[in-house]
């Protein structure tokens, strides 16, 4: 009698052992995944925030200027820089959209395999990546037709 009782403790002991280290590996697994998700909105944002901020800049001095006739520009130049940080901004707002469903697809597959999350690269992680790509080109596009719509008056 007392050999089963020893083993009941014993396989209770197991039991709270291995709940334990799943306990510990989902945790440090949500520590990644919380940080990548972050860094991942951070670089969303600040493309958002970057071309938004050129637009209103452009279109504030654009406004300005065209008032004003105070400093010699071509208008033309700066609409476009605007329209790039716009599509920049367009950029941003989709890759927005395409982490979250992006997101909900490796959710959807984690609960799908009892929480084993799948590594690797998808058609929307690979897009995402590339539009966040696209919106900084646009932020960097916008900024040299303003430099060249400042420094080349019509």
């Amino acid at each position: 009698m007392k050999t089963s009782s020893e083993g009941r403790e014993q396989q209770a002991g197991n039991d709270a052992f291995q709940l334990e280290d799943m306990r510990v590996r989902s945790e440090q697994f949500l520590i990644v995944w919380r940080a990548i998700f972050d860094y991942a909105q951070i670089a969303i944002r600040t493309i958002i925030f970057a071309n938004g901020a050129g637009a209103a800049a452009i279109l504030t001095f654009l406004g300005d200027a065209l008032q004003e006739h105070s400093a010699p520009v071509n208008e033309t130049l700066l609409g476009l820089a605007a329209a790039s940080f716009a599509m920049g901004v367009a950029c941003g707002v989709l890759t927005a959209f395409i982490a979250y469903l992006s997101q909900y697809d490796v959710i959807r597959m984690a609960i799908a395999s009892e929480g084993r999350v799948p590594v690797g690269s998808s058609p929307k992680r690979i897009t995402g990546i590339v539009l966040a790509f696209v919106g900084l080109g646009f932020f960097l596009i916008g900024i040299g037709v303003a430099i060249c719509g400042y420094l080349m008056p019509n």
